[in-house]
């Protein structure tokens, strides 16, 4: 993978790169194989390298924005956000798949209708958090959709419980404001 990396990136990028790939591989996998495992996917091992490869193409997409700077812990939490948005995205589209076709048999007309509006509901604020400022949509996914708690987010990603909590606070009224505006 790394090979194929280095051949879609800027050449006065590949230090950074192998740094990253070298550094955070493991635990990018680590991380990938442990949320989709622990949701119920069965082909977590497969789906891990594929969330991996996703979070990797948009690290070099976005290279020049990382803060080669800060600490090896800042790195790690932003590598690792990545990772973490990426799995939430695959095990959002089982989880749509598994419900349409679970409620699909089950549900009247009605019932149907309105749970396919729940998940355009969900799909959206996937969507919206996707575009938000990773800092915000990080913490609300470790705390939201992780259940982590607000010590071991602060822990991971090396802030304070303080900021960690306005982060969240923040981070809920932007997705409302965004959720609002897309109707």
């Amino acid at each position: 993978m790394l090979a194929f990396l280095l051949s879609v990136s800027e050449e006065r990028n590949h230090l950074k790169i192998e740094y990253i790939f070298n550094t955070y591989n493991s635990d990018m996998i680590r991380l990938a194989k442990y949320r989709l495992k622990k949701a119920g996917i069965s082909s977590y091992r497969v789906d891990a390298e594929d969330a991996v490869q996703n979070a990797f193409l948009k690290i070099v997409k976005y290279i020049d924005l990382i803060d080669f700077n800060a600490s090896s812990q800042e790195i790690k939490a932003y590598v690792l956000s990545i990772v973490s948005n990426e799995t939430a995205s695959i095990i959002s589209s089982y989880k749509n798949l598994e419900n349409v076709e679970e409620y699909a048999g089950q549900l009247a007309d009605t019932s149907f209708i309105d749970q396919l509006q729940i998940n355009e509901r969900y799909e959206q604020v996937v969507h919206i958090l996707r575009k938000m400022d990773d800092k915000y949509s990080t913490v609300l996914l470790f705390r939201y959709y992780n259940d982590m708690s607000v010590k071991s987010i602060s822990e991971l990603i090396g802030i304070s419980e303080k900021a960690v909590y306005a982060r969240l606070k923040r981070g809920k009224k932007l997705l409302l404001e965004l959720l609002d505006k897309e109707g």
